[in-house]
């Protein structure tokens, strides 16, 4: 299964777990550089806080430095100099999805919990990828700006092209819809080696279900193709 056709529908689900176990997976090529952000962006001297995921990564960080150094030049240039190392229709649609579900502790909002796999099949331009969704219900109405702390963000919100973008993606009802019902690619069943193994069962999930109500951790259940697993209270499709 690739990312590049599938990553609006199941950006907040498996993505983290089967990029950090088995990168093929997950982009359908294995060779790619794949850093964990944790607490860090793409500033030069904070490059080495990235964790390099597999032994396929360049542990010099010269990927992650290509994107900190496209993101020095003057405003005018940026969104061509970062189209070189970064897939921005990508990263917009991540970006969006941040916001959506309030992300309060991701990249946007805290340069934290997020995935970079550079894509060989992508010109090895940088694609983003979320993790660590444990508190998405909190803090519910904080503020756009609340999302523009990490470098990414705060620098394409200062370009009206790529503004407009973000509002059109923001809009687009498909960009969440696709996240809670819509079809996962053939293969996705793959990632349920990526589910807990504890409480629940295999099952399908009752009539009345709402991915919206809270739930028991370790609670799981199938509803049509897409596998629920309930994490911190909240039910998170994989």
């Amino acid at each position: 299964m690739s990312v590049r056709k599938w990553m609006p529908t199941a950006m907040l689900s498996v993505l983290g777990c089967a990029a950090d176990r088995e990168p093929e997976r997950a982009f359908g090529d294995a060779t790619g550089s794949l850093y964990e952000g944790v607490g860090t962006d793409f500033v030069e001297d904070w490059l080495t806080r990235f964790e390099p995921k597999t032994d396929a990564t360049d542990d010099t960080f010269a990927p992650l430095l290509a994107v900190a150094e496209a993101l020095t030049v003057p405003d005018g240039a940026l969104v061509e100099a970062l189209e070189q190392v970064v897939n921005l229709d990508l990263f917009v649609t991540f970006w969006a999805l941040e916001v959506l579900v309030n992300h309060t502790d991701a990249y946007g909002s805290a340069r934290n919990n997020y995935y970079v796999y550079f894509d060989p099949g992508d010109g090895h331009r940088a694609v983003l990828l979320p993790w660590g969704v444990d508190k998405l219900p909190t803090y519910a109405d904080l503020p756009l700006e609340n999302h523009l702390m990490a470098e990414l963000a705060r620098r394409l919100s200062r370009d009206d092209e790529m503004v407009q973008r973000m509002e059109s993606e923001l809009s687009r009802p498909a960009t969440i819809a696709a996240l809670l019902t819509d079809g996962v690619p053939a293969g996705a069943d793959e990632t349920a080696a990526c589910l807990p193994d504890e409480g629940g069962g295999d099952q399908e999930c009752p009539e009345d279900f709402d991915a919206t109500e809270t739930c028991e951790d370790g609670d799981k259940c199938q509803l049509d193709d897409v596998w629920w697993y309930c994490d911190g209270g909240v039910w998170v499709a994989y």
